[in-house]
Order: C-alpha cells, then sequence, then structure tokens
C-alpha cells in the first residue's frame, strides 16, 4: 500500500533522504528530485560542474543540515581543511552523541577550554574515547588527518574495541570500516589532511554503513 504525506517545509534541493533506524540497523535512501540544489551554505569550486564534487558536496551539506548536524548560518568551504575541533563537533552530532557526557568543570586538554565552540563536543569524544590527544593537548585548530578522522568515526560507530583488537591504529579502523560497510574517504591533500568536502563525504558514508552491535560483537 501506497501513504503520501506533505512535507512542512518547501524541498529546495535535488534529492531527499529517508531515514530508516532499527535496534541494530541505520540506513538511508535517497530519491532524486526534479530543480536546483540548495547552494546557500556550501560554497564550491567546483560549483559550475554538475559532474564535479561540487554538486555532492552541497547535497551532503544540505542532508546535515537537514538533521540538524550543521548549522544553517554556517558557510563551509568545500576545498577547505577542517580542523580537528571543528570535525570532532560534527561527527559527535550526526551520530547521536548531542547530550552532555563530560560533566567535569576542568578540561583535560589545556588547549581546549571552555570558551572554545567544540568545547564540549571534544570532551564527550574523548570521554568516549574516540580521540586521545598527546601530552594534554589537543591542537583543535589542527587540521584532521583521514586517519584521525577514520578513528573518530569508527569509534562513534562502536568498533573502537574491535579495531584495536584487529590490529590498532590505523589498521584496525580501516578493517572496522569494512566491516562496517562504510566507504573511506581518502584525503586528496599529499599530507593527508581532510577538506570540508571530505569529510561531509565520509559522514554520510557512515549513515550508509553498520553500527557495531553488542551481541553482535560478543558473538563473534
Amino acid at each position: 500500500m501506497l501513504s503520501f504525506a506533505i512535507f512542512k517545509q518547501p524541498v529546495t534541493t535535488d534529492a531527499v533522504r529517508f531515514v530508516s533506524k532499527t535496534a541494530s540497523e541505520f540506513r538511508i535512501r535517497e530519491f532524486e528530485l526534479y530543480g536546483e540544489v540548495d547552494s546557500v551554505i556550501a560554497t564550491s569550486k567546483n560549483k559550475g560542474n554538475e559532474e564535479g564534487f561540487g554538486i555532492q558536496f552541497q547535497r551532503d551539506v544540505s542532508f546535515l543540515s537537514a538533521l540538524g548536524v550543521l548549522d544553517d548560518n554556517a558557510v563551509m568551504d568545500e576545498n577547505e581543511f577542517i580542523t580537528r575541533g571543528r570535525f570532532a563537533d560534527i561527527a559527535m552530532r550526526a551520530l547521536g552523541y548531542r547530550e552532555p557526557v563530560f560533566t567535569e568543570q576542568d578540561g583535560i586538554y589545556e588547549d581546549v577550554d571552555t570558551q572554545n565552540p567544540y568545547y564540549q563536543s571534544i570532551m564527550n569524544a574523548r570521554k568516549l574515547n574516540a580521540i586521545s590527544g598527546e601530552q594534554k593537548y589537543f591542537y583543535p585548530n589542527k587540521s584532521i588527518n583521514e586517519n584521525e578522522m577514520l578513528k573518530i568515526i569508527m569509534c562513534l560507530m562502536g568498533y573502537s574495541e574491535y579495531a584495536e583488537m584487529n590490529g590498532g591504529y590505523p589498521t584496525g579502523y580501516i578493517r572496522a570500516a569494512r566491516t562496517a560497510e562504510v566507504d573511506i574517504v581518502y584525503a586528496s591533500d599529499a599530507d593527508n589532511n581532510i577538506t570540508n568536502g571530505e569529510a561531509v563525504r565520509f559522514i554520510c558514508e557512515a549513515f550508509d554503513g553498520y553500527p557495531m552491535c553488542e551481541d553482535e560483537y560478543n558473538n563473534g
């Protein structure tokens, strides 16, 4: 039986994604529509090329904005490198960790204080062992690289123990991504730094993967 519903807000993208979630699965289905791609908060040097990565970037940004992951007033340039702090914030919000987990008054990183806009997300990510840092420094303004990005996402999907038992950083996390059926997005930069475009693409890829279920892991 077919059923229909009217969208509460006008659809301004050329595709709509529907999310279905069960106890063991999180899946996305995308349907192409007729119309223009909304590019209000997504900017790209490639947006004039219909076959370029720019269109994909605009779709990814629109999708994450619709889920409340990205701020509607934020501006992201596809080709700029994303910082460790901002990626941690987006990843935490995307995978459902929006409530405070870290409750201590003083942070554990000397370079991340309560005035940092990503303070709560960074502290939550550390509490969940998605990030580590070295010598009490997190370097929130440093560009994140592909292995650091991969570890954060796979940890938040529940694969930290699996990854550590299968080679550790970074090999075990690559294996975890394959197990979760998450397509890894590699950096185009020679130094492996991740751009905004690559970051949001990988986060969207994570939505198509399978989070680790405790029973599934324990049963081997």
